[in-house]
């Protein structure tokens, strides 16, 4: 069963932490939204809060060399320091809890000064994680969005119990208590943790009992009631607090909490955050996702890029399985209808979507139409069909046994890491070696990054090459430094987007009109105007494409041009695309 953080629970964990962690030097903050996690470095420390409703939970990474229960040592993991979130280290004013809220941040003394703050929401949907600055999330570390979207720019307060009937400031006395519970016990009630102040779905029923389960109130079981409300209200206040491992309601294994709730086989653990520990050591999803969390930057980075492509790889399988799936009809029957079209075309009635011809061998046909398109039209998009389908027939087997093998290649690399650890031949099937920050205070830019080409690589039905560049600046490279003069260059006319090559090494003979066509779907998608109806794309040689003097990245002077028609199709380029 997955761990619950109430408010209860999470107030008597930031006091815990608070004592512990305020004043302390805070090193390093590193994250990892794929594994949702958040490592912290504290002095010599590090510590990791996995951010997963089925396995949320606070550790410290312990390092056995270091003697039992002891923290591993940051320094193993300054080289990733949090990927450009911190600029030097700071200092951890306190941790709080805005009371009765499932919210806990650590406010921050930066080095110029400020408001700054990490900050951990631990509502059941939305497990976030957030550095804010001056009252702004600056960066969204891990986040599950939920119904509520935490994103950079957005403004940030703490979170505010807003609860109706007894509040955060209130300790009810006996009557107040009694009338409360007769409120609640109205039809429009509700449930009692919606309206009473620290009440959860973890505590309610353990407070509460049997006393709203008749009409009337009884006066022995409010005051018993009473009683364990204030219990509760201590243990979300109490100096020091405590921790508890409760057996589950129906037979789940002990979790954590920071009181008895008086259940039978209750025991105590220690603090919060040794209760956290014993409830951890029991869950082999718990124990995964630490040693994932600790291993170092590289390691985390290579098995993040293997792990990455291994789910492109999946995905090209799928989506080249569903286009044979969708591939129906033979290409000659498609022809013989293409055929029918033309040398019945004066029976072929304008604007409709199917006509019932007669066929060549005195059978009535139906045949499915374009209502945009004439007969002669309908004929060749009937053709065209058939090429497709006889090109998917001969190219896509292949593709899909090559996204085959190269996922058990990638599966088989996963485990040579986790069991030799990286090497340059797991980096190369990653794509290339990927940039790992440096250790000290200024270290910026991003981590992880790969070292890549300036272009990403499609490949037409013909088997022929499409390269398309990454960004205004990658264009420039891929128009200049990756081609050859007669390859033919392609950009979408009147809208932003790839400058898109299809290698082509010919002088005398411009490529098959299909490659063209592929060619140019390519740059449609990879454009602005992807979402028009039909793009036009002009095209011609590499040799006719010349820069101007301080033109800003991407902007070229193109000539000889021709002009090509395409309706995008996003799927398709996707199919098209060769690892990356």
């Amino acid at each position: 069963m997955p761990l619950i953080f109430d408010s209860v629970f999470i107030a008597a964990l930031a006091r815990e932490l608070d004592a512990r962690w305020s004043g302390r030097r805070l090193e390093s903050v590193r994250f990892d939204r794929a594994a949702r996690s958040v490592m912290v470095g504290l002095g010599d420390e590090m510590w990791v809060w996995l951010l997963h409703p089925r396995e949320g939970v606070l550790m410290p990474l312990l390092d056995a060399a270091r003697g039992p229960g002891r923290p591993a040592d940051t320094g193993r993991w300054r080289g990733g320091r949090d990927r450009g979130l911190l600029d030097g280290p700071r200092r951890v004013i306190r941790i709080d809890s805005p009371a009765d809220t499932r919210q806990l941040f650590l406010a921050l003394a930066g080095p110029e000064g400020g408001d700054e703050r990490l900050v951990f929401d631990l509502v059941t949907n939305r497990w976030n994680a957030l550095h804010v600055v001056g009252g702004s999330v600056r960066s969204v570390l891990v986040t599950d969005l939920g119904r509520d979207p935490v994103a950079p720019g957005d403004a940030w307060r703490p979170a505010s119990s807003d609860r109706r009937w007894v509040t955060v400031d209130e300790t009810p006395d006996l009557d107040t208590w009694t009338s409360t519970l007769r409120e609640l016990a109205e039809p429009d009630g509700g449930r009692a943790r919606r309206h009473v102040a620290w009440l959860s779905a973890s505590n309610e029923a353990a407070v509460l009992g049997d006393v709203l389960t008749g009409d009337f109130v009884d006066a022995d079981a409010a005051e018993r009631c009473h009683i364990r409300y204030l219990r509760l209200r201590d243990a979300a206040l109490r100096h020091p607090p405590e921790g508890w491992m409760l057996p589950g309601t129906s037979g789940d294994a002990m979790r954590p909490y920071v009181t008895s709730l008086a259940r039978p086989g209750a025991k105590r653990a220690g603090s919060v955050l040794d209760a956290l520990a014993t409830w951890a050591e029991g869950s082999e999803r718990i124990s995964g996702a630490l040693q994932a969390a600790a291993e170092p930057p590289e390691t985390t980075a290579l098995r993040e890029a293997l792990e990455e492509r291994r789910e492109r790889s999946a995905k090209k399988i799928r989506a080249l399985q569903a286009e044979v799936d969708e591939t129906t009809g033979e290409p000659d029957d498609l022809r013989q209808l293409g055929h029918l079209l033309l040398a019945r075309k004066a029976d072929v009635p304008a604007g409709a979507s199917e006509t019932r011809l007669e066929s060549f061998t005195g059978e009535t046909v139906t045949v499915a139409l374009d209502p945009t398109l004439d007969a002669v039209g309908n004929a060749e998009a009937y053709y065209d069909r058939a090429k497709r389908q006889e090109r998917a027939a001969k190219q896509l087997p292949g593709r899909i046994a090559q996204a085959e093998r190269r996922l058990v290649a990638l599966d088989e690399a996963l485990e040579r890491l986790a069991a030799e650890g990286p090497d340059e031949r797991l980096w190369k099937l990653a794509g290339g070696r990927r940039r790992v920050l440096g250790g000290g205070s200024g270290s910026g830019g991003r981590g992880g990054e790969a070292e890549r080409l300036p272009y990403r690589v499609y490949r037409t039905s013909g088997g022929r090459e499409i390269r398309a560049g990454r960004s205004a600046k990658a264009n420039d490279e891929l128009t200049f430094g990756h081609s050859a003069p007669d390859d033919i260059w392609m950009h979408v006319r009147e809208a932003p987007g790839s400058h898109v090559v299809l290698r082509w090494g010919r002088k005398d003979q411009n490529p098959p009109e299909a490659d063209i066509a592929e060619a140019a779907l390519v740059a449609a998608v990879l454009s602005r105007a992807r979402g028009s109806t039909v793009v036009p794309v002009a095209w011609t040689r590499r040799k006719y494409v010349r820069k101007p003097r301080k033109a800003p990245p991407g902007a070229v002077v193109p000539e000889r041009t021709q002009t090509v028609f395409v309706e995008p199709d996003a799927r398709r380029v996707a199919n098209m695309a060769e690892e990356d």
